[in-house]
């Protein structure tokens, strides 16, 4: 698979894979098989979060990567983590893949909005992020994050000049290589977006309407980034009918210089995707 350079020294795969199901919605077995399979595919890029698998995800995209840590480019977070109640749920994490999410008939929360509720936000502060990359380099086994991006704010970000300070001093202690911010592209209007002219990179959802993914791909297009959402959203910019291979054979064509962000555990789909990516 081709590779893109994100940023200077950090050479990534043209397909991401997204670590947010590992030991949340799929369990052990699918996860590592899936991790592997990418590998073998050619996927290098893989992003992650504390908070992704209740906590557990980071430590397990670590273990895959003993032995690979610098052939692979590793993104993960700060901003949202697993509460501390989380870790009570792994018990009961198989029960909970059985279910299929629904409402009550008192109308309740779905199990996906309960789960939700083992996840936190945390303040987004100097202190704040250096000691979740503490922890992430912990869990990941690794001494460095290729890139450490603020976890959907959806809020204005405070002491923002601290922040690129902070950013600076991790950089130097060689602990991130760059820094950013990973939000839906609504949420990088106003300041996320002009904060973006001094950020490293941008993680961007692919937005749900047309004209602002045309906005997007005119303002973002020719920059290196990366893209998630690029399936959920894709009837933004895909043509009613057209495959999910087929959708990202078009978004590599506009967004040349980008990562595009999957989560891929079906064999076959993953197969089709880096496929797809290869031949654009």
């Amino acid at each position: 698979m081709d590779k893109v350079t994100l940023l200077p020294g950090i050479e990534a795969s043209r397909l991401g894979f997204g670590c947010a199901p590992i030991l949340g919605s799929v369990d052990a077995a699918r996860s590592s098989k899936a991790l592997a399979l990418a590998w073998e595919n050619g996927v290098n890029y893989f992003d992650v979060a504390p908070s992704y698998g209740f906590g557990e995800a980071e430590e397990f995209l670590g273990k895959f990567l003993s032995g690979r840590r610098n052939q692979a480019v590793v993104a993960t977070k700060f901003g949202i983590q697993a509460h501390g109640a989380a870790k009570f749920l792994a018990p009961l994490k198989s029960v909970v893949r059985a279910l299929k999410p629904r409402r009550t008939p008192s109308g309740g929360q779905s199990i996906a909005g309960a789960a939700s509720r083992l996840l936190q936000r945390v303040p987004i502060t100097p202190e704040g992020m250096t000691a979740s990359v503490e922890r992430s380099l912990k869990r990941l086994r690794t001494d460095y994050l290729d890139l450490l991006l603020i976890h959907e704010p959806q809020q204005t970000i405070p002491s923002p000049g601290l922040l690129i300070e902070t950013a600076a001093k991790l950089k130097a202690a060689g602990k991130i290589k760059a820094f950013g911010v990973a939000a839906p592209f609504e949420e990088h209007r106003g300041l996320h977006w002009e904060l973006g002219r001094q950020l490293d990179l941008l993680q961007i959802g692919i937005p749900e309407e047309a004209h602002e993914f045309q906005k997007l791909a005119s303002d973002r297009g020719p920059s290196p980034n990366v893209l998630y959402e690029v399936v959920k959203n894709r009837s933004a910019y895909a043509a009613e009918g057209m495959s999910v291979p087929q959708s990202l054979e078009l978004l590599a064509r506009l967004f040349p210089s980008s990562v595009l962000l999957c989560s891929m555990f079906s064999e076959r789909h993953l197969v089709e995707n880096c496929t797809a990516i290869s031949k654009s």
